[in-house]
């Protein structure tokens, strides 16, 4: 839907300065004639220029995923997300509504577009999505099939940047290579590693006019065994690296993006230490509250439920500095006032009277969180407006009303149909 937007790296300098090389050194093709010198001279000459560009393309760092999307003269960036699709391109098999369906998400984006015309839109999917929830050894040999599919549909979604979790990783190593090969979009992630190194770029860097968005990946504990090799290691590890690196690296004041299938109260207690993060894209779980949340006066919470069944939007000004407040959130986000919260507080301190060990312990994360929570709600409460950044948070449903018209992911949708139906079984 979107077109793929090439990475910015410097492995295209050196396979050019190779070929030039090459050409160069070539007496048939050469039109200088035998003499090499004045070859290797052009060569290195016409390769040095490509350098240059390559170093001004990549400004602070070119070792990094470097991703640039021309807002064409727009005010907003409009940051869409959903996660743990689980190898499901369907709609849900519930019996009332079913909802999801990645040709009907094609028709809500497109909705989106019309009715927002001053965005440029920005395209994140979060983890568990290579993968069904449950596994089934009969379906083993479906899966890669099924895969090769689910990367198709994303590559036509255009999917800016992809945080697999270590669920991905349940059926092996081989199988996310295998992926990952036919993917246009950056696999991001910080904590998960391979033989004790990062086996993911840790974060990707999106410009937008002169907007920076970071997008930092991040996964819980895996639901069962992954494949031999890799581990997750929790995020307080890696992400004072990882912060002072986009510091030091990234120009301006970006915006902080958090795709993370981690739990809320350990992402809760992350933000107490770690308050520069401005979005966390999370997982919407049973026990994880409402889908819009705002947790600080410079942190919001969004968490669509999982499959595709709604899609979460973000819009905020194209601008250099995120580390203003955020305010005039959407009517069905989560604000509530210091008053609540001051309640909470003594709620939880006189359980934690009662608890030991691990127990009290997590209380007092959730106690931490709180007190950040009150002290936050306290300066949004009293920000002139003048001094802070306006940003919506939307949450909508994929229903059978978007059904039609067909679009081009409704041929991808009905092969992958095709696979589901001739094994007699869906993912779910």
């Amino acid at each position: 839907m979107y077109p793929a937007i090439p990475e910015r790296d410097m492995a295209g300098y050196f396979f050019t300065h190779f070929l030039l090389s090459v050409w160069c050194y070539d007496n048939d093709s050469n039109p200088l004639g035998d003499n090499q010198m004045p070859h290797t001279l052009l060569s290195w000459t016409i390769s040095l220029f490509l350098l240059s560009g390559c170093i001004s393309l990549s400004g602070k760092d070119p070792s990094a995923k470097v991703i640039s999307i021309d807002p064409q003269n727009h005010r907003n960036i409009s940051i869409v997300y959903s996660h743990n699709r689980s190898l499901e391109l369907l709609p849900c098999g519930c019996s009332f509504n079913p909802v999801g369906g990645l040709d009907r998400e094609v028709n809500l984006l497109r909705q989106w577009q019309k009715d927002n015309k001053e965005s440029t839109f920005l395209m994140l999917s979060g983890g568990t999505t290579f993968t069904p929830k449950i596994l089934s050894d009969e379906l083993k040999q479906e899966y890669p099939k099924r895969a090769a599919v689910m990367a198709e549909a994303l590559n036509q979604l255009g999917i800016h940047a992809f945080s697999p979790s270590a669920d991905d990783l349940r059926l092996g190593k081989e199988y996310v290579d295998k992926i990952r090969e036919t993917t246009k979009f950056p696999w991001v992630n910080a904590n998960i590693l391979h033989e004790g190194k990062p086996y993911f770029d840790p974060y990707a860097v999106i410009e937008v006019g002169e907007a920076r968005v970071v997008i930092i990946g991040m996964s819980s504990l895996p639901l069962e065994e992954i494949a031999k090799g890799f581990e997750v290691v929790h995020p307080d590890k890696v992400l004072p690296k990882i912060l002072q690196e986009i510091k030091t690296k990234v120009s301006g004041e970006p915006l902080i993006v958090l795709s993370s299938s981690v739990r809320e109260f350990v992402t809760k207690a992350l933000l107490s230490k770690y308050p520069e993060i401005n979005v966390v894209a999370g997982q919407h779980l049973d026990d994880l509250g409402d889908e819009l949340e705002q947790f600080s006066s410079r942190t919001v919470f969004v968490r669509p439920p999982s499959k595709g069944q709604k899609i979460a939007r973000i819009d905020i000004p194209i601008q250099q500095n995120y580390k203003k407040l955020f305010s005039n959130f959407a009517p069905g986000a989560r604000i509530n006032g210091v008053g609540y919260w001051e309640k909470q507080q003594k709620k939880l301190e006189e359980e934690a009277k009662h608890l030991t060990g691990e127990d009290k312990k997590a209380m007092e994360q959730r106690l931490a969180a709180v007190k950040l929570e009150i002290s936050s709600r306290r300066t949004i409460e009293e920000a002139p407006s003048e001094e802070t950044t306006k940003i919506e948070l939307t949450i909508a449903e994929v229903d059978q009303n978007l059904t039609k018209p067909e679009n081009e992911m409704t041929a991808i949708v009905k092969r992958y149909k095709t696979l589901v139906d001739g094994n007699g079984t869906t993912t779910h």
